[in-house]
């Protein structure tokens, strides 16, 4: 639609929001115009982020990052649906990924999916409260993450459906 709908006070300007592209512009085109859903993958290591790619490649439009900080950028810039991060990264790790996600109003709305091989109680609460949603211990079953993602996706368009109804019969809640 543009922004000629907006009037000046809502549109941001703030540079905070301006980030680097960390893919070509032809990249990003195709990502804007597939409309599938978008899942980052934000993981240091380059053999399981092309497991994880292969895992989705085929339903999902997928952007990978090899680090936090990239991941961030990519987050704020494409707006995907899930991201599934690593815990230990180079930069930024994943708790300070899902943290910095959070506090960002372009982001805090996004799902995330944490996936470590710490499984102490203790590194998984500090997930949480830095606002991971789910968490899986490598090594992961792939289905099983398949699954989380796939309910990601159906409960959030089954809510936007729900919302969408009742605004068309004019319910407010």
């Amino acid at each position: 639609l543009g922004s000629e709908h907006f009037d000046e006070s809502q549109i941001k300007s703030d540079p905070k929001y301006l980030v680097p592209n960390f893919m070509s512009e032809e990249e990003s085109n195709v990502i804007a115009e597939d409309p599938r859903a978008v899942i980052l993958v934000a993981e240091d290591n380059e053999a399981m982020r092309y497991f994880i790619h292969s895992c989705f490649k085929d339903d999902y439009k997928i952007i990978m990052a090899e680090n936090g900080k990239e991941a961030l950028a990519l987050a704020r810039e494409h707006i995907p649906d899930v991201v599934i991060t690593d815990l230990m990264m180079p930069l930024m790790d994943g708790n300070e990924l899902s943290a910095a996600m959070r506090k960002d109003e372009i982001t805090s709305h996004i799902f995330q999916i944490m996936l470590t091989a710490k499984a102490e109680a203790e590194g998984m609460k500090l997930g949480y409260e830095n606002g991971v949603n789910y968490y899986l211990t490598k090594p992961f079953d792939p289905e099983i993450l398949k699954i989380q993602v796939a309910n990601i996706l159906s409960g959030r368009e089954n809510y936007k459906k729900r919302v969408l109804s009742a605004n068309a019969l004019g319910i407010q809640k």
